[in-house]
C-alpha cells in the first residue's frame, strides 16, 4: 500500500448526560450514526472498577484505512459510505 491522507480513524455517538440529585447518569442515544470503516467498534460503560461491554462492531477491510471521507479527505471513510463528518 502507500501513504494516506487519511489518518484518522473515528467514532462519533451520540451521548446524553445527566444529573439528578447529585447522581450523574449517561443514555447512548445512537451508537452508531458516525463511524469510520475501520478499527473496530465498541462501546464501553464504567461500572465500578471494571467496563462493561454493551456493543460491538467489527472492523471493515484493512484497506480502507486507505480511502479517504468524501467530507474530509483526512478522515478515514464512513461505515456505510455516507459523508456524515465525525463529530467532535
Amino acid at each position: 500500500m502507500g501513504q494516506r491522507t487519511s489518518n484518522n480513524i473515528w467514532h462519533s455517538p451520540v451521548v446524553r448526560l445527566s444529573c439528578e440529585d447529585g447522581q450523574g447518569f449517561h443514555e447512548i442515544v445512537e451508537k452508531t450514526i458516525a463511524v469510520s470503516r475501520f478499527p473496530s467498534h465498541r462501546v464501553w460503560i464504567n461500572a465500578g472498577d471494571e467496563g462493561i461491554a454493551i456493543w460491538e462492531r467489527d472492523q471493515k477491510a484493512l484497506s480502507d484505512l486507505w480511502t479517504a471521507s468524501g467530507t474530509n479527505p483526512f478522515f478515514v471513510i464512513e461505515r456505510e459510505g455516507r459523508t456524515t463528518y465525525p463529530r467532535f
